[in-house]
């Protein structure tokens, strides 16, 4: 992982899963990072970086056997994660064409994200992890 995508993954460690946040949208993890990308444009370059980051972070977690903490990271609007997140998910379960399916099944992205919350928020889980 490289600088941003550490200081993305402390953040949604220390600041979002470990004070009680739960979630915190795209725009929201932009500023608290001063990240300085600009979501204005959904096919902007930031958008590209954002994902990107997140999608190493997502693989990092899962490669080591840990919930995903990128699901966290929610659109807004949405009030889920972006495409990405489940491309990727379905990608690590070999199951490359699956992310649509995955998308809206909100069942999955639910247990995900209770799953992920709760695993993180274990003091001896999160000091193992860091």
């Amino acid at each position: 992982m490289d600088a941003d995508e550490r200081k993305i993954r402390k953040y949604l460690i220390e600041e979002v899963i470990r004070k009680g946040r739960k979630k915190i949208a795209y725009d929201s993890l932009n500023n608290a990072l001063g990240l300085d990308l600009d979501f204005s444009n959904i096919y902007s370059t930031s958008v590209t970086i954002i994902s990107d980051w997140l999608d190493n972070v997502t693989n990092y977690e899962l490669e080591n056997g840990r919930p995903p903490l990128s699901v966290e990271v929610i659109n807004e609007s949405e009030k889920m994660p972006g495409p990405g997140f489940f491309k990727t998910m379905a990608s690590f379960n070999k199951d490359e064409d699956g992310w649509e399916r995955l998308m809206k099944d909100t069942g999955f992205f639910n247990d995900l994200h209770h799953n992920s919350f709760e695993e993180w928020r274990k003091d001896d889980y999160y000091k193992r992890s860091i």
